[in-house]
């Protein structure tokens, strides 16, 4: 990793407000996990429902988060936020002037770090895998945020690689192509990070498990639609394992030789 950071606080109890949505969540943990880069500083991180709700309850979504959380090294108390005193509300995210135009890493950089270098492969969670799921091609598909054009490449993954849907929710239901794969249906967080942790490509759209395949650097291929596009496209700290098309674009990838080639195949 390289990356030159002067944070701006500097102290033995770090305490860190994260809210909803629970794809922003995910995303939001790369200020905790910087600190921890730079000199080893461990945050308490706390959960509100500031701003909106997550799709749980704040209870149930936090129970669920809960080991997960609690197994980053850079975390070292996880709770539901009372009346804490809070050193740094990474919720304010959504005042960024660079909100739908720029990368998450950019947004979450410029609000509360000052650097130089930018950073590169950063893996912000650490989980575990499950090799069950190594040769599978996982996919997940939101209702809400997709494109025309994305129909025809599911189409043509699902046709020609070994793959696995994964939700939820409702998203199986009412996926165009739901007769022609089979699903599962992850009763936790804790499952579906495993499940795209040790799958051989993620390909979703804008919801939280593209999030969690963000998050883990897993290769990934992101159907992307408007406003929130440019905080995939623009992303280059994870550059060589994500690609991604928008309505209008091709594919724009830096991906390893490798995966390129099982992109370009379909």
């Amino acid at each position: 990793m390289y990356f030159t950071l002067l944070h701006t606080l500097k102290r033995l109890k770090l305490n860190i407000l994260i809210g909803p949505k629970l794809g922003d969540f995910f995303h939001c943990l790369l200020v905790p996990k910087i600190f921890w880069e730079l000199d080893k500083q461990k945050s308490n991180i706390f959960l509100c429902e500031k701003h909106d709700i997550f799709t749980n309850s704040l209870i149930k979504t936090y129970d669920e988060l809960k080991p997960v959380v609690l197994k980053q090294e850079y975390v070292k108390n996880f709770k539901i936020h009372t009346n804490e005193l809070i050193d740094l509300d990474i919720s304010n995210f959504r005042k960024s002037n660079l909100l739908g135009k720029e990368s998450w890493t950019k947004i979450l950089k410029q609000m509360f770090f000052e650097f130089k270098k930018e950073i590169f492969n950063i893996k912000i969670i650490d989980w575990k895998k499950d090799s069950f799921y190594k040769d599978f091609v996982i996919l997940n598909r939101s209702m809400i945020r997709q494109t025309t054009r994305g129909n025809s490449i599911f189409k043509k993954i699902i046709d020609s690689k070994k793959c696995l849907f994964i939700y939820s929710y409702h998203e199986y239901g009412q996926f165009l192509y739901k007769d022609s794969i089979k699903s599962l249906k992850c009763s936790s967080i804790d499952q579906m990070l495993t499940v795209i942790n040790s799958c051989k490509m993620f390909f979703g759209n804008l919801s939280s498990p593209l999030a969690m395949a963000h998050c883990l650097n897993v290769n990934r291929l992101c159907e992307l639609a408007y406003p929130d596009a440019p905080q995939y496209m623009k992303e280059i700290s994870n550059y060589d394992r994500i690609s991604w098309f928008t309505e209008d674009s091709g594919y724009m990838s830096n991906l390893h030789k490798d995966f390129l080639k099982e992109i370009q195949e379909v």
